[in-house]
């Protein structure tokens, strides 16, 4: 049999990801935002600044972004986007490069798996849409790209390292550039902030030496924050959510809320844990009285006693079901810790951490609660951590399990990814037969054309995360897609049984 030279594997996964990223990007579209937008350059961008959102990535898809998925450079370079932004999550969580193991390769595998099936996000509105791709996951691109070294710096403050990473003063410069494209690219920043200011805060208490980069970085970020969050834009969006019944309360509006009004508002932000979020603390409490000496009458009685504790307190406690959430989980790994049980005590940190993660993001949307899902790509990133460390826990307690593990991520990863692929060449197809209906339509003189409605409903349900035309001729989106087509109007229509 042919040798393969190390990392051989891992590079032929990652050229697979990318092609089929690639034949996603290829078959889709542009659809909704995206048709007929043109060529902005910079009035574009600055029309956008001054009248919509400061956002880096909105800026660059009214510029140049939605004219440019027209071309066939778009489907390759989005690809190449998409496949680095896996890879460099799977960097963030474990301070390191896949190896070319089985189980690194299962683990690339099955997050893209949880990509494309985690309800909490869009795949399709992410890693797929022009506009979604744009303000997304090419925003993800600068914030991993960002944050590698300040992981490296983690993994020497944990002991994982023997040296920490040292940055030269053009790297140094580099990177407070760099902050400051992270920091522009999403309003959600603010939470990467707030974490590397507690791991400063940490680092001085230790007394540790903390590196001038590590500055400058913190302070580029702070920069894009400010360049997103002064945009004059933003008044003029907030005042079109509100004329569309979209809630939105500025700060000083939330300070002049009743309690009761507060405590409604909140409920609405925070909303209840999804079913994800309350079987991990469920598992994460599960695991660690399996390893407990109570008997097992005891152990099962305590497990239901969490279960029915973690479903009452996600339907009715909103926000506080996150720091109990997380305040338990770190309760049990300090138990974990006074019993040597590492492997234990790590994985309940981390699921903590998560759980603190999630209530942050929350958080930081605190003035309009309502998130669209193509936004929710952080809350899809922190489901995959916690799987990630739960299955690390159980192939170190278990390792005969870990070879199966793998080998079910690689196969779920190609399975429901074929799914995937034929939903975006369905879609396609529709695309191609509605063309051929408005051809029709147009060489018979009809100016009002009707198009089955069924051509922008697909069986995958993260597809993509934009707005649809509909039986109103006069409203968003259709009359982008009267202009694109060159009709007096566009409706779409129920036209199978």
């Amino acid at each position: 049999p042919p040798r393969f030279s190390q990392g051989s594997y891992q590079v032929a996964l990652a050229f697979g990801i990318f092609l089929f990223l690639y034949a996603l990007n290829a078959l889709f579209p542009p659809q909704s935002d995206d048709l007929g937008r043109g060529l902005g350059l910079l009035q574009g961008a600055l029309s956008v600044y001054m009248n919509w959102l400061g956002r880096l990535g909105e800026l660059l898809a009214a510029g140049f972004g939605s004219h440019f998925a027209t071309t066939p450079y778009f489907a390759p370079l989005n690809a190449l986007v998409g496949t680095y932004v896996i890879y460099a999550f799977f960097f963030i969580v474990f301070g390191r490069k896949p190896g070319d193991t089985l189980q690194d390769l299962g683990t690339i595998a099955l997050i893209l798996f949880i990509l494309m099936v985690d309800g909490s996000s869009s795949f399709g509105g992410i890693f797929i849409v022009v506009f979604g791709a744009f303000n997304y996951l090419w925003a993800y691109m600068l914030i991993f790209s960002f944050l590698i070294p300040y992981r490296i710096l983690l993994s020497y403050i944990l002991g994982r390292r023997s040296t920490p990473p040292k940055l030269s003063f053009i790297c140094g410069v580099g990177l407070f550039v760099l902050g400051i494209l992270a920091g522009w690219s999403s309003e959600f920043i603010i939470v990467a902030i707030a974490f590397l200011l507690g791991l400063l805060v940490y680092m001085l208490y230790q007394k540790q030496r903390v590196p001038l980069w590590y500055i400058a970085g913190i302070a580029g970020l702070v920069v894009g924050f400010l360049i997103v969050f002064l945009a004059p834009g933003a008044l003029k969006r907030i005042a079109v959510f509100r004329e569309l019944g979209i809630p939105f309360h500025s700060f000083s509006e939330l300070l002049a809320l009743s309690f009761s009004e507060k405590i409604a508002w909140l409920k609405y932000v925070y909303a209840k844990a999804n079913g994800f979020l309350t079987l991990a603390i469920i598992l994460a409490s599960a695991l660690y009285l399996l390893e407990s000496t109570f008997s097992k009458a005891q152990k099962l009685l305590f497990i239901a006693l969490v279960a029915i504790a973690a479903l009452i307190l996600r339907q009715h406690t909103s926000g506080a079901f996150f720091l109990l959430a997380l305040a338990w989980a770190w309760y049990l790994s300090f138990l974990a810790h006074r019993q040597s049980k590492l492997a234990l005590r790590n994985m309940l940190l981390c699921i903590g951490f998560c759980f603190f993660a999630v209530f942050m993001y929350k958080s930081a949307n605190i003035q309009m609660g309502w998130l669209p899902k193509r936004t929710s790509l952080p809350f899809t990133l922190l489901h995959i951590a916690m799987v990630l460390a739960f299955l690390h826990y159980l192939t170190s307690r278990y390792p005969h399990w870990s070879k199966p593990i793998a080998t079910l991520g690689i196969a779920s990863c190609i399975a429901y990814g074929s799914f995937v692929l034929i939903a975006y060449v369905d879609m396609r197809i529709k695309w191609h037969t509605m063309l051929s209906s408005i051809a029709t339509q147009k060489a018979l003189g009809q100016d009002e054309v009707i198009v089955d409605s069924a051509t922008f409903a697909s069986y995958y349900k993260g597809y993509g995360d934009f707005g649809n035309p509909g039986e109103d001729p006069k409203v968003w989106p259709n009359n982008t897609y009267a202009n694109y087509f060159g009709v007096e109007s566009f409706t779409a229509k129920p036209m199978r049984p």
